[in-house]
């Protein structure tokens, strides 16, 4: 008797990524705030410069901002968002990027440093989990600042080749005989509402749920399956 071909679907266990795709930028809108004066300014989306000035009375500091001007993307599930560029903060004070998402932000903090020192590069970035993540569905913004707290001082910040990347990731499927009648298929319980599908089209034109419920196996969901004399193909699909 002719066994079911499962070779077609054996494949490691790891997460896999697909290839990290760029995100156009907005632009950017400026504010400031505190006691001082502040200013910036952008030749294109890629680029933001920034000053502020920190008044020589007076309590508080003073920052100078430029936010994205709209949102950048919605966040998807599963999917690293990453912010980069080459930055340089002068002057006695600070800088930071920031990435937004349904109220939380995750910033790189980007210190001062000589006139004669070059750019340098930074990045931020934060993974989405599955659809009840609270970030999911939220527009994703985005946000360069200088600040400075020390009296008559003042900041410039400088940051250019500014990119957006998203990184979806995906999960493999792994297959083990278990025993001469069964096998069982596996893939990340981080993606639990990934739906198992098989096909017996040679083209895979069509292609069917597997009705046998996964169950919970440590970090695992795993379908356990009889072998047949039917040659099939599997995948697992996003709802």
């Amino acid at each position: 008797m002719r066994k079911r071909s499962i070779a077609s679907a054996v494949c490691c266990m790891l997460v896999s990524s697909s290839m990290a795709e760029n995100v156009p930028l907005p632009g950017w809108a400026f504010s400031g705030s505190g006691l001082g004066s502040w200013g910036g300014s952008s030749p294109g989306p890629t680029e933001v410069y920034l000053n502020c000035f920190r008044a020589s009375s007076g309590s508080g500091g003073v920052n100078s901002v430029a936010g994205s001007s709209n949102a950048i993307v919605i966040v998807g599930s599963n999917t690293t968002y990453r912010l980069s560029c080459m930055g340089r903060v002068t002057g006695p004070g600070g800088g930071a990027m920031v990435l937004f998402a349904n109220g939380s932000g995750f910033s790189a903090l980007i210190p001062t440093v000589g006139n004669n020192v070059p750019h340098t590069l930074y990045s931020v970035s934060f993974t989405t989990g599955g659809p009840t993540d609270p970030k999911v569905g939220a527009p994703l913004t985005a946000q360069f600042d200088v600040s400075s707290g020390l009296p008559g001082g003042g900041a410039l910040g400088s940051f250019t080749n500014i990119n957006l990347t998203t990184t979806v990731l995906r999960p493999n499927l792994q297959i083990q005989r278990t025993n001469a009648a069964q096998f069982a298929l596996s893939w990340p319980s981080s993606f639990s509402w990934y739906v198992l599908e098989s096909s017996i089209s040679p083209s895979m034109s069509s292609w069917t749920t597997v009705t046998n419920p996964p169950s919970v196996v440590g970090t695992n969901m795993v379908v356990v399956l009889d072998r047949d004399d039917t040659d099939i193909l599997f995948r697992l699909r996003q709802p």
